[in-house]
């Protein structure tokens, strides 16, 4: 999905806590869709370490199954996340 920039307007105080926020543009992004949702950002961040959790759990079940099928696969379960965290479409899943 492409970037559209807008821009926001912040006093020096606020500037001081945006500039200890790593990506504060990912971190903007995540509170608007938390917003979005009906949620607030403590809530949406809860909800994302769930899937998270979720997602590793799922992980180790594949490599588990993966094992009884091929011993030397040679797969973890950060190597199977880092794999599908950089596919975006669809048939790269295949």
């Amino acid at each position: 999905m492409p970037r559209i920039k807008k821009e926001a307007s912040l006093d020096l105080e606020t500037w001081k806590i945006a500039q200890e926020i790593e990506n504060y543009s990912d971190w903007t992004r995540q509170c608007l869709h938390a917003y979005a949702s009906g949620n607030d950002y403590v809530s949406e961040a809860r909800l994302r370490m769930r899937w998270v959790a979720a997602a590793r759990q799922l992980a180790a079940v594949i490599i588990e199954y993966a094992a009884t099928i091929d011993p030397d696969h040679g797969q973890t379960v950060e190597t199977l996340i880092s794999k599908a965290m950089e596919q975006t479409r669809l048939e790269e899943f295949e």
